[in-house]
């Protein structure tokens, strides 16, 4: 079997779970991705949620990979989004397992072997039609969301993080009742400030405009954010699950 690492395609990740490999079969074409949090086993926490999770899955640093498989293995079904680089979709397109292979589709898989119902969405995440577009399927296929994760590749550099945040957060917030959690990366301290842990768990750490954090606060819609790259993927797991259940915050 011929084994590719992050490192050879281009990324990097220092936790060794994270790894991208040719399946046994060469031949076909087929990527699989390793569970990044191999030692975090779900409890039902979630049974009979539905989320998505957009950004973080066709990069290096896995972060959206970490929420997705931790989602799932807490019960939820689970969609997940990103660009691809497949030309000729529309702004998102829901995504089968036939051609082009990637670590989308390969984390989709990873998805269902833990025994989540789950979606691959190609996603051009630059654009709000993309984004809205990402969100109405994910709708369509699981009926509603209950969690909406925002990874911190999310967003294109030129735009900066608020506005395809902003764009997936509008539009899941009419799918989304009181209890549901948006989870989205929690900003960076300031220069002298304690390092941060995984979490920072409060509507301000979120970065959003101030009406569309009052109108989730209106809705009762819980806004929590996760520093993923400041702590080990075993914490970050277990942060985003905290931030997602109905336990943390009883509304």
């Amino acid at each position: 079997m011929t084994e590719k690492r992050w490192g050879d395609l281009g990324w990097s990740s220092a936790a060794g779970g994270r790894q991208l490999r040719r399946s046994p079969d060469a031949d076909s074409g087929v990527f699989v991705v390793g569970d990044p949090v191999p030692g975090y086993a779900g409890s039902g926490r979630l049974n009979g949620q539905r989320a998505l999770v957009v950004g973080g899955v066709m990069d290096g640093a896995g972060s959206g990979r970490i929420a997705a498989v931790a989602l799932a293995k807490e019960g939820a079904a689970v969609a997940v989004a990103d660009r691809t680089g497949r030309a000729g979709l529309p702004g998102a397109w829901p995504l089968d397992h036939q051609g082009q292979q990637d670590a989308l589709l390969a984390t989709t898989r990873l998805l269902g072997a833990i025994g989540a119902r789950t979606l691959a969405i190609h996603c051009d995440l630059d654009t709000e039609g993309g984004c809205r577009e990402a969100v109405a399927h994910t709708a369509l296929e699981f009926g509603a969301i209950d969690t909406l994760v925002v990874c911190a590749n999310a967003a294109a550099e030129r735009d900066g993080p608020v506005d395809s945040t902003a764009w997936l957060v509008q539009a899941a917030r009419v799918f989304m009742v009181a209890g549901a959690s948006v989870i989205v990366p929690a900003p960076e301290p300031r220069a002298g400030s304690p390092g941060p842990g995984p979490a920072a768990a409060t509507a301000g750490a979120a970065p959003l405009p101030a009406p569309l954090a009052a109108a989730l606060r209106e809705r009762r819609i819980r806004v929590g954010g996760v520093a993923a790259e400041h702590a080990d993927a075993a914490a970050v797991a277990a942060e985003y699950v905290s931030l997602a259940s109905a336990e943390r915050v009883r509304v």
